[in-house]
């Protein structure tokens, strides 16, 4: 079985730069080329983001996992530094082209090469997806907060809830039959590349962030299927937001 590493490093040879300017696909938001995430949606997107980080423009922050750098990039005029973090080198060539000299680090969530209490903020988007226990997704957690600065906040972003596939199931197909009737939708381009999805609850969080004494919230993810008449969050996608006390 290819390591997740392999798998990742492998889709971004594969796109080639191909999908800079529409990082919804390099990231694997969509599994259809050819759909195009409106302005408002993006602007939706960061706008969710900055207001669980609380984020201002005197703010160091890390975007821990950042993939091609869809993230930090967008954050970037919000903040006073970016840093983008991710273990596969080759997404970390797509985030040197979007970032635009922005800092680059090449390390793993659950092992970070950074000093303790870096940064004023962390963000691990789409991150925790990937993860296959709840140890990693502990230990990422604790890595997380020793990174941060006292006070500093953190945002885990769009966690699948398990409480809820059958609903996601649901808002796929109708979003999918939407592109089809929407875009000039092109093949299927993530088939080769899936991974399996790593599912947890809220109530798990909750638990584990009272044990390791954690402030936090629990709220609803930004709708990556949203478009005109849907709602802008989802409960079948859920965020986590830290403080370090």
């Amino acid at each position: 079985m290819k390591s997740l590493k392999t798998i990742f490093n492998e889709w971004a040879q594969k796109a080639d730069n191909a999908y800079i300017e529409k990082q919804w696909i390099l990231s694997k938001w969509e599994i259809l080329d050819g759909i195009d995430w409106p302005a408002s949606k993006i602007d939706l997107l960061f706008q969710t983001i900055r207001r669980g980080l609380k984020l201002n423009q005197s703010d160091s922050l890390v975007d821990i996992g950042c993939g091609g750098g869809w993230i930090f990039t967008g954050l970037k005029p919000h903040a006073r530094k970016v840093t983008g973090l991710d273990f596969s080198l080759e997404m970390l060539k797509h985030a040197q082209i979007a970032g635009k000299g922005s800092d680059l680090i090449c390390g793993d969530a659950l092992h970070l090469p950074v000093k303790d209490g870096s940064f004023d903020c962390a963000i691990c988007y789409f991150v925790f997806v990937n993860f296959s226990n709840s140890e990693d997704v502990t230990q990422a957690i604790r890595e997380m907060m020793r990174v941060l600065k006292k006070g500093g906040r953190a945002l885990i972003g769009h966690v699948p809830d398990r409480n809820f596939s059958s609903v996601y199931d649901v808002a796929k197909k109708e979003y999918l039959e939407y592109c089809h009737k929407t875009f000039a939708v092109g093949k299927n381009i993530r088939d080769d590349c899936l991974i399996q999805v790593y599912t947890l609850e809220r109530k798990f969080f909750m638990e584990l962030l009272e044990k390791e004494k954690i402030a936090y919230q629990i709220r609803d993810s930004f709708n990556p299927f949203y478009r005109p008449g849907q709602p802008e969050t989802v409960e079948w996608r859920f965020d986590v937001v830290l403080e370090k006390n």
